[in-house]
């Protein structure tokens, strides 16, 4: 086995933790339900996080193939991303706190559970769009793709969407945005599996 092997499987244990953690929540909103609504966007952004976590992981696999010798600095690039997505796991489902936080009653309307999503979730976002930027210049730094590589301008392209969606406060461009990234998203997680930088 060698130090290839043992980071990957940090890599993996990490991103199974988040899941578990974040599904945990997610679960724990369900029971809670009678008490606090939950805006129907909190799962499809769940799935949404739940991809891009098996994305990094099919890519970190496929990372061997394309670069034999690793520093110390690269794997700290790698494991920094995956703490990035697992931030945004345990950020996104809104819990009672904020609840208290934003003084909402037990039977609350579909906008105040949007606000309640709002409250963690745009940071949950934001940490997605960290992640989006980094990979951005980690494709540079790592895999030598251009700046205008259309394999590494995805990652930019979707980290912008994320920030515009995050200055919103409009249900409706929420619903909008959630949607163009979620088509970018299934573009994306073909698109940029290391597989395709060598190519």
């Amino acid at each position: 086995m060698n130090i290839f092997t043992y980071v990957i499987n940090f890599v993996l244990l990490l991103v199974a933790l988040a899941i578990t953690l974040m599904l945990g929540d997610l679960v724990r909103a369900f029971r809670e339900r009678q008490l606090i609504s939950l805006h129907w966007l909190v799962p499809v952004w769940v799935l949404l996080i739940i991809a891009w976590q098996f994305q990094l992981l099919w890519g970190a696999f496929e990372l061997h193939k394309l670069q034999k010798d690793w520093t110390a600095l690269e794997f700290g690039l790698l494991i920094g991303l995956t703490l990035i997505l697992c931030v945004a796991c345990r950020l996104i489902v809104p819990g009672r706190a904020v609840q208290e936080s934003l003084g909402v009653q037990s039977h609350d309307s579909a906008e105040s559970a949007f606000e309640r999503f709002r409250f963690n979730g745009k940071w949950a976002i934001a940490c997605l769009a960290i992640y989006f930027f980094c990979a951005y210049l980690i494709n540079i730094f790592l895999f030598d793709l251009g700046i205008y590589n259309p394999n590494n301008v995805e990652d930019l392209a979707l980290a912008v969407l994320l920030v515009l969606l995050i200055c919103s406060k409009k249900p409706s461009y929420w619903i909008l945005g959630t949607a163009l990234f979620a088509l970018a998203s299934v573009v994306g997680i073909v698109v940029l599996s290391p597989a395709h930088y060598a190519n």
